[in-house]
């Protein structure tokens, strides 16, 4: 069941992303030129890029949230005491870090990257072994391995949104064009 969920994951992922690319390319080969450049295509006349990947970020999540949540039931602990568990872990961190960076800013156009990017970790950890062995002394202590584990796993899911883009728009609020 487990795995199931990961390949859906990674097909909700990928399709996303790919159903989103070509809606852009789509659109802007429909776009009629003029002599002054393309035309402006109607609000709605055509399926936008963002909200096709962003629906594949949705339900991608889903699964994944879906397949930890089973795993952690598997191993009787939080899912990322290995590289196969922390990957689909970190995964997840970086979707709900996007979905929560782009409710505060208008960043939709990086669900794409974002999808990309989780797809590729959930692909990796695809490859590595899924055996259930015990924990390292050093992470035993459940409320130690919760705590570390957990807080280093989310830091890096939510800087690898904002690193997606050298500059986004939401650190130049306040700045003049020079």
């Amino acid at each position: 069941m487990e795995s199931a969920l990961l390949a859906a994951t990674l097909m909700a992922l990928l399709g996303g992303t790919l159903a989103g690319v070509l809606a852009g390319v789509v659109g802007t080969l429909r776009a009629p030129a003029t002599i002054e450049g393309p035309a402006v295509a109607p609000l709605g006349a055509r399926p936008s890029l963002p909200s096709l990947a962003h629906a594949g970020v949705l339900l991608g999540l889903t699964f994944l949230l879906a397949a930890l949540v089973l795993r952690a039931i598997r191993v009787g602990h939080a899912p990322w005491s290995n590289m196969y568990e922390f990957n689909q872990a970190f995964a997840a961190a970086g979707l709900m870090a996007y979905l929560a960076f782009e409710r505060r800013y208008p960043v939709r156009g990086l669900a794409p990257l974002a999808a990309l990017v989780a797809g590729g970790l959930v692909a990796y950890s695809l490859t590595l072994s899924a055996a259930v062995r015990p924990l390292p002394p050093a992470l035993q202590t459940p409320v130690f391995l919760t705590v570390h584990v957990g807080a280093a796993m989310l830091a890096y899911g939510i800087y690898a949104i904002p690193a997606s883009r050298p500059r986004p728009s939401c650190c130049n609020a306040g700045r003049r064009n020079a």
